[in-house]
């Protein structure tokens, strides 16, 4: 739908609303049917559905570029800061196409999705009216210090992580060292960083599993702060270096994403998890919104520089937000 929009608004409402939708509704259900499989190992569960997630992105962002920069022939204009009039026209048929092949994907996917049969009560009684362990309900969840440490902790780190995987290709056009690489170098660097995110979560959950959450996440959260901050320094030196910076930058955002989910259970149980973390993951949104919002006032204000430095201030306010959290160790 919004591939046919002609307004800005428009397509940002359509493409943000329908395909955000098809996001959550794609990987959260596997996520919740693999937890009834391996309830001990949530966190590898979320790492390998979020993996298979961020797999997606790397083979598809090849995909795009093909289909709508065949070669990477067409560059941006240094002065305009635009791609070639061509390259918009083929933009609404990329999206066609990989709309089908997203459908097919996804009912194919979708077909093999199965959760173990535990007992006769349905969903709505076992998630919403049973309590769980911590005795914390849908309803009570939002009132604890855990849940709004949590969600600040996700908003705080994802800002900065969002942010960083959204402008990457801007800051290097913005950069004649990593710009004169060409834009099909920034393909490559798009797809292997979808690939370091869908490693990340893996690792990261991975982590979360065997150590617990705190030590594992305020470990993700130091080396983010740290490669945030040095990322404009680094990253100007040689395309290499940005491609590094940049894969590194992917892969503790995957983290982020793949061990809130493993937050969640552990601290109000795995019943209902799933939709206290439906509550949670509007703060990705806040997020994203609010970093690029900021990259926008702070880039034309103070520089690159600036805008990666407060990034990484944000990402380092998370870290003493990590021992206020009530956690099960189980």
């Amino acid at each position: 739908a919004s591939s046919y929009a002609k307004n800005l608004k428009i397509f940002m409402l359509l493409y943000a609303a329908l395909f955000g939708t098809g996001i959550g509704l794609g990987y959260t259900p596997p996520m919740i049917a693999g937890w009834t499989w391996f309830p001990k190992s949530r966190g590898v569960v979320n790492g390998l559905v979020l993996l298979g997630f961020g797999a997606g992105g790397f083979i598809v962002n090849f995909l795009g570029s093909h289909l709508v920069n065949p070669g990477g022939k067409m560059i941006i204009d240094p002065n305009t800061g635009r791609f070639p009039d061509q390259l918009y026209n083929k933009f609404p048929i990329m999206l066609r196409k990989l709309a089908i092949i997203y459908a097919l994907a996804t009912i194919l996917g979708g077909s093999q999705v199965v959760s173990k049969r535990i007992d006769s009560v349905t969903p709505s009684q076992k998630v919403i009216h049973t309590p769980t362990s911590n005795g914390i309900s849908l309803r009570k969840a939002p009132r604890t210090l855990t849940f709004w440490a949590l969600y600040a902790i996700i908003m705080l780190t994802a800002s900065s992580g969002l942010t960083s995987a959204s402008i990457y290709k801007l800051f290097a056009n913005a950069t004649p060292s990593i710009a004169v690489a060409g834009d099909q170098f920034l393909a490559i660097v798009g797809a292997l960083g979808a690939l370091f995110n869908g490693i990340g979560r893996l690792a990261c959950a991975a982590a979360v599993d065997t150590y617990g959450y705190k030590l594992p996440f305020f470990i993700l959260v130091v080396v983010q702060a740290t490669n945030t901050a040095l990322y404009p320094f680094i990253a100007r030196t040689s395309p290499t270096a940005f491609l590094a910076s940049t894969c590194i930058s992917f892969f503790l955002l995957g983290g982020i994403f793949s061990t809130s989910p493993t937050a969640a259970a552990l601290a109000f149980g795995p019943e209902t998890a799933p939709l206290i973390y439906s509550l949670m993951f509007s703060a990705f949104a806040f997020a994203s919104v609010g970093g690029v919002k900021l990259a926008k006032q702070l880039i034309p204000l103070l520089g690159w520089t600036s805008l990666y430095h407060v990034l990484a201030l944000l990402t380092f306010t998370a870290a003493p937000l990590i021992t206020v959290l009530k956690l099960n160790t189980t």
